[in-house]
């Protein structure tokens, strides 16, 4: 039976494609035959340029050999410094701005926090006609370049064919759409989503009026100024609203009511404490075409613990009417726990609308909706996020629970050791979770580290953060899915390595997969251990003791450090500090680089074994004479 894949029709070949990595296709098939090229041209038409996650060496690739042949036929892009550093300017250099993939539809910005390269990247979008979708994720912007986050905004809006705006990502503490500019027509986006963005009531209105007035589904962050704030601006057009609000029980309703085609509402609330009369009045008078409703109220409750019971009491009891009940099926859980001065509290919908959760070992419920009924609703499918908010004894009681509860979770942050007897493998699966971060008090919690490992199949991210460090303990550590992995220590530099350390880990079954890590290091000769012993390395993120970098005085691409690891390294791999911790340097390795200085210090060993010989076989003829 032959196995040739020229065999194979286009469509079961595209269908095959679909499996495989896109960079890792090109790398395998550029440049075969023009069959296999129009099938890459054909795909690419389809599925993402997702560089996220390349190597140096498949980046240089692309830049010289594939982009262009298909630089015209690529409709979406990912792009993100997170493990790629500086990956735009270094495509930008190679001629690749965004302005040359003029079918380009849809581009993802990832990691990307300096300013002036978001504008860059986004004013050269302007001029792609078929560009519909952007996203900007984890991008923290400094609070000081005010004027230039206007400037970025002023360029999203004046993109002309943009309809889906995701900026979830961007992290500004304020920021006044009165103050952008309307260069031209009001912006198209329809689905407009900025949950760390937080608006005034007059920021809001200019948004939704000069901007974007044909938003139909919008998710934002309101502080009121003052508990009489008045929204003045009707928006038809508007259908579903994700928000965060903080702010009185008035302004909500000068709010929502202004809204009237509104069909779905999400609301997280701050400080506002409102009962089930009070929101069903609302649901009725304001919000009144609303047909799917989902709460989070965030609340502090003073009093006794016997006081504080009652007040959640009569809470949940006022939910518990025809209209939640029978009518509309809302259901709502309270949890609390009390604290030395005061007792916080959250009253949610359910299921569970909302991404993220805290999580206290020792709290309190109480539900309008029935254990079985629980059940029927899957009511925490939607969590993503988990974070252990114990701040007493800061470990966990019952990972069952969380196991249990959170079947979807994707990120995990926890104390180790827990106090408990663990549940057996079986009992014990997180098939979603890729991240997982850990703070290890003792030696024991690397046991129930271990076993969360072997429950987490797809855990790609692995970030520990030692109170005693335990060389021998993480290195007994195993995962088959683990490619990145994030060490460092509670107290400065108390999870530094040192060179023998740092030879360990490489010979680890973590170090020997490890593709990407994050790690303190006492002397930089360990450095060039890490990159040359590691087989799988292509990024590496390292705090060096004896750095001794002066931010102020020299550029990222300028110090001494820099200028020794270059020297060691050879030329190709791309070294810089790390935009976010300054104190960090990366090293992109390039393979071909590694590559050389193996041979290179294979043959400075041979030459001295050589010359070893030499001066031994000198030794023997100097003794025959004699």
């Amino acid at each position: 039976m032959s196995t040739d894949l020229e065999t194979l029709p286009n469509e079961l070949l595209l269908q095959v494609f679909s499996f495989i990595d896109v960079v890792h296709l090109l790398r395998a098939f550029i440049r075969l035959n023009n069959r296999f090229t129009s099938l890459l041209s054909v795909h690419l038409q389809i599925h993402q340029l997702n560089l996220r996650r390349i190597s140096k060496n498949n980046f240089d690739l692309l830049c010289d050999k594939c982009l262009p042949i298909f630089v015209h036929s690529i409709r979406s892009i990912y792009l993100s410094n997170e493990e790629t550093p500086s990956l735009y300017g270094q495509l930008r250099n190679r001629g690749y701005s965004m302005d040359r993939f003029i079918y380009l539809q849809s581009l993802s910005l990832n990691d990307i926090s300096c300013i002036g390269t978001l504008t860059s990247t986004i004013s050269s979008c302007q001029s792609l006609r078929h560009f519909t979708h952007l996203f900007i994720s984890d991008c923290s912007l400094d609070e000081n370049q005010r004027r230039q986050i206007v400037n970025l905004f002023n360029n999203i809006w004046s993109i002309p064919s943009l309809i889906y705006c995701d900026l979830d990502g961007i992290e500004v503490y304020h920021i006044s759409f009165t103050n952008c500019i309307l260069y031209s027509q009001p912006s198209p986006i329809r689905y407009l989503f900025m949950k760390n963005i937080p608006c005034d009531f007059h920021s809001l209105s200019a948004l939704l009026t000069l901007f974007t007035p044909h938003v139909e589904q919008l998710s934002t962050k309101i502080y009121c100024q003052s508990v009489q704030d008045t929204f003045r601006s009707v928006v038809p057009s508007l259908r579903s609203l994700q928000l965060f609000f903080r702010g009185g029980h008035k302004s909500l309703r000068s709010l929502l009511s202004h809204f009237p085609n509104l069909r779905q509402l999400t609301i997280e609330t701050l400080d506002l404490h409102l009962d089930g009369d009070q929101w069903q009045e609302i649901l009725c008078a304001d919000a009144y075409n609303v047909e799917e409703f989902h709460l989070k109220m965030q609340m502090e409750l003073a009093g006794n613990d016997e006081e504080v019971e009652d007040k959640v009491d009569q809470l949940v009891d006022s939910f518990r009417k025809k209209y939640w009940i029978d009518e509309r099926r809302w259901f709502v859980r309270c949890d609390w726990q009390s604290y030395e001065i005061t007792t916080h509290a959250y009253l949610y919908t359910l299921p569970y609308a909302f991404a993220g959760i805290d999580y206290w070992n020792e709290y309190h419920t109480k539900s309008t909706c029935s254990d079985e009924e629980t059940k029927n609703y899957r009511s925490y499918d939607r969590v993503e996020m988990f974070t252990n908010n114990h701040r007493q004894s800061m470990s966990l009681y019952d990972i069952r629970l969380i196991c249990d509860r959170y079947r979807r979770l994707r990120l995990l942050d926890v104390v180790l050791p827990c106090e408990m007897e663990w549940p057996n493998a079986k009992d014990m699966q997180f098939d979603e979770l890729v991240s997982l971060t850990v703070r290890i008090q003792i030696s024991s919690g690397y046991e129930q580290l271990q076993r969360l490992c072997d429950a987490s199949r797809r855990l790609y991210c692995l970030r520990i953060v030692f109170w005693r460090k335990c060389v021998a303990k993480l290195c007994d550590l195993k995962s088959a899915s683990v490619r990145r992995v994030e060490l460092s220590g509670m107290m400065n530099w108390s999870g530094a390595f040192d060179r023998d350390e740092c030879m360990l880990f490489c010979h680890s079954s973590l170090g020997q997969q490890c593709e990407v890590l994050k790690i303190e290091v006492e002397d930089r000769r360990g450095i060039l251990d890490l990159v040359e012993e590691m087989s799988n390395i292509r990024l590496l993120s390292i705090r060096c003791r004896d750095d001794r970098w002066n931010g102020r005085k020299e550029s990222p691409t300028e110090s001494e450090m820099i200028s020794w690891l270059t020297k060691h390294l050879r030329a190709k791999s791309f070294i810089t500090r790390n935009v976010h911790w300054s104190s960090y340097i990366d090293i992109w390795i390039d393979e071909e680089d590694k590559r050389e200085r193996r041979k290179y210090q294979e043959t400075k060993s041979w030459e001295g074994w050589h010359k070893v010989g030499q001066f031994l076989t000198s030794i023997q003829n100097l003794l025959r004479k004699k």
